[in-house]
């Protein structure tokens, strides 16, 4: 028992000696990103997969920061629904929405429309998907205002 708690402490210091890759950590998280598109992306074509609106979900718009989300999909009755989507590889409660995504949909929800983010937990292991329907008014997520983007 003692060894192994001796040996946990080497290996942390090690890891503490080696200096971060920020490189390879901003890689991984974004294929951390591209794998929670992938998996709303499925999820909304089974959803969708008795309409005529599964084939005009539209997961190009991930591919440009400017649009504010990821996923242009629909609803079964053919209202377009904006998606942005997180994902994190923990079962946290916690994810970093950009400025630009919050006025985003600040501007779709103010014109009718629907945006919502979907949260993809334990990415890696067992997917936990959570619908947040109104990123807006929703109090369990703390918003703070950044001058940072990140998408």
């Amino acid at each position: 028992m003692l060894k192994d708690y001796m040996l946990f402490n080497n290996l942390k210091e090690e890891l503490m000696k080696s200096p971060i890759d920020y490189l390879k950590l901003h890689e991984f998280q974004k294929e951390i990103g591209e794998l929670g598109e992938q998996f709303v992306y499925e999820y909304e074509l089974k959803k969708l997969q008795d309409t005529d609106f599964a084939d005009k979900i539209d997961k190009t718009k991930a591919n440009d920061n400017t649009n504010g989300y990821d996923i242009l999909s629909y609803t079964k009755t053919g209202k377009k629904l904006h998606i942005e989507v997180k994902a994190t590889v923990t079962s946290k409660e916690e994810f970093y929405i950009s400025q630009h995504e919050f006025e985003v949909a600040k501007e779709i929800v103010e014109k009718g429309g629907l945006y919502k983010v979907y949260f993809v937990k334990e990415i890696l292991g067992n997917p936990q998907l959570e619908i947040i329907d109104d990123i807006l008014g929703e109090e369990k997520y703390f918003k703070k205002a950044s001058s940072l983007e990140n998408g």
